[in-house]
């Protein structure tokens, strides 16, 4: 009975128990709502330097475009990104002409930070 009664009388607020364990859960609650918050926001600062409509990374695709034998060619194929922590590496597809005039398939691969800042660029 004598257990029953200290197990009950630990679930009311005024109780020092009861206050520790709800500090203690309500701060581990906001560290993890903390780390997702800023993991959303780290995502959510990568996506916005693509492309809504195709998917292509904007950055790169000025470029490309300003590196392109004839930058009205571009035609955007595919874009992937992979994250590695300090920095994105990037992947582009695309067709454009070479100065014969024939529509060829490259592939630029991007080295960007996650301020959307091209660091390096390997045709």
């Amino acid at each position: 009975n004598m257990d029953l009664y200290k197990r009950i009388s630990e679930m009311y607020p005024d109780n020092e128990n009861y206050s520790l364990k709800l500090k203690h859960y309500t701060n581990k609650y906001n560290e993890v709502l903390e780390r997702e918050m800023a993991k959303a926001a780290r995502q959510k600062k990568i996506e916005d330097q693509f492309s809504a409509w195709d998917g292509s990374h904007m950055a790169l695709t000025r470029y490309i475009k300003e590196h392109m034998n004839d930058p009205k060619s571009y035609q955007h194929v595919e874009t992937r990104y992979g994250d590695r922590g300090d920095h994105i590496v990037v992947v582009t597809k695309f067709r454009g002409k070479n100065a014969f005039g024939g529509l060829i398939l490259n592939m630029v691969t991007a080295k960007v930070s996650l301020n959307g800042t091209l660091l390096s660029v390997d045709w």
